[in-house]
């Protein structure tokens, strides 16, 4: 059975379809030249992307309907906590959908996903003529690709609008963090340099770009 997986970027849709064996079939991608399609300021527009959505993925001739989404890091809200709790994420528990990632034995990575956030994407999806099998955090795909890296990495995800930093170690995420600073702004230096930054501060060995393929639920993606 194919599936299709699908990113919504600041200033591109991206997609892949890949078969029940592992092997891609096709991919495309769509971009916005004409100003973001979204941002940590500027919320999705639904109707734009579900255009956007409906058009890559007629062009691409797409089998499969079902499809797997990741999520930007400014859309929801992370934490690294003692215990898989709601309340270390500066949210009323009702206004969220939490996940769990273990960091160690002593630690979880915590991912809160505003139910507003969720339901935006299912409308978008459902009107596009998909089914949404899985909503998942980027940077935990990005993560799963450097599992076999013994030492920690930084990994910068350089968007149209938005960069993301993941600390990673043995393929789960250790730290997360993200800045409006990205390719559109011309701030290649503040990246470069915040990453190192980050990198001193939390014991990563190197610095990586994210790789042009991410995992997602054992699928692909187009990264940004």
């Amino acid at each position: 059975m194919n599936y299709l997986c699908i990113d919504i970027g600041t200033g591109s849709i991206k997609a892949v379809e890949k078969s029940a064996d592992g092997r891609i079939l096709r991919w495309g991608m769509l971009e916005k030249t004409d100003g973001p399609l979204q941002s940590s300021i500027q919320p999705l527009d639904e109707a734009l992307a579900i255009h956007y959505l409906k058009t890559l993925v007629a062009e691409m001739h797409t089998e499969s309907q079902d499809a797997v989404v990741s999520l930007p890091a400014f859309e929801v809200f992370t934490a690294i906590a003692p215990a898989v709790d709601p309340q270390y994420i500066p949210m009323s528990p009702n206004t969220f959908k939490l996940e769990a990632f273990p960091v160690n034995n002593k630690s979880f990575f915590l991912v809160a996903v505003p139910k507003e956030i969720i339901a935006k994407y299912k409308r978008i999806i459902r009107y596009s003529g998909l089914n949404l099998v899985r909503l998942e955090l980027e940077s935990v795909a990005v993560a799963r690709v450097f599992a076999d890296l013994k030492e920690p990495v930084l990994v910068m995800d350089v968007g149209r609008r938005s960069t993301a930093f993941t600390l990673v170690e043995k393929g789960m995420v250790n730290f997360l963090s993200h800045t409006d600073f990205a390719l559109a702004s011309n701030a290649r230096n503040v990246i470069i340099n915040k990453a190192r930054v980050l990198a001193n501060q939390r014991g990563a060995k190197k610095i990586v770009l994210a790789p042009k393929f991410a995992v997602v639920n054992g699928l692909y993606r187009v990264s940004q």
